[in-house]
């Protein structure tokens, strides 16, 4: 007697598509008012890279298991470059924040479309996680993973210092101590201090499950250059 046994294997169709858009903002000051940091020929500035101009799309496609429950981690995937020049005072101080920017209610991703006719839950903001890091460790919380409030609108501060404190010379660290927390945030730029004014954001989503519901969602995160 021969036994055969058969088996059938069922392809499920799973995807998530989270993309997610880095933008540059001036919080209305363009580039920078001029009470204490100087706009000139060759004012203050901030910039993205990779990518174009000042925005930058960035794409998570859920679409294997191990993806849904490994998650997917984008090293290196924002570089912010600060360019702050001093006003005739000398008191140039800076900050730089981050906000995650949706539509009512201001707590999941937008929707741009869903895939079939699968329930679930939209992915809420807190899903995404940032982590800022630079060569001499001056953001808050540098190499630290963060999320965002349940609801748009509160920042992640990056450098948020009251108290005024110049960069180190020829791309030192301030007070030449690697990792000094003390936030630098005077006049200089990524071009002759590329430690203290470049700064390396790293995004990463898990889904852990099947939670969500399939779909393609957008996001916007916006990064902040103001005068304190």
């Amino acid at each position: 007697m021969v036994f055969k046994i058969y088996i059938y294997l069922y392809s499920i169709f799973f995807l998530v598509n989270l993309k997610l858009n880095a933008q540059i903002v001036y919080c209305g000051l363009t580039p920078l008012s001029t009470a204490n940091c100087s706009v000139g020929a060759i004012g203050s500035n901030i910039s993205i890279s990779p990518g174009a101009g000042t925005n930058q799309n960035l794409s998570f496609d859920f679409d294997s298991f191990s993806k849904i429950n490994g998650g997917i981690t984008q090293y290196g995937a924002s570089i912010i470059k600060i360019k702050t020049v001093n006003n005739t005072a000398l008191t140039c101080n800076w900050t730089l924040k981050m906000y995650v920017s949706s539509t009512p209610p201001l707590t999941t991703w937008d929707a741009l479309t869903n895939y079939g006719a699968g329930s679930g839950l939209l992915p809420p903001l807190t899903l995404i996680q940032v982590r800022v890091t630079n060569g001499c460790s001056t953001p808050q919380n540098a190499g630290v993973w963060q999320t965002f409030s349940a609801a748009a609108g509160t920042p992640i501060p990056i450098i948020d210092n009251a108290t005024l404190l110049a960069a180190g010379a020829l791309g030192a660290c301030s007070g030449g101590v690697l990792g000094n927390p003390a936030e630098t945030n005077g006049a200089g730029s990524y071009l002759t201090n590329y430690t203290s004014f470049t700064f390396n954001v790293d995004y990463k989503i898990i889904l852990g499950g099947f939670t969500y519901r399939p779909g393609l969602y957008t996001l916007k995160i916006e990064y902040c250059l103001s005068e304190r």
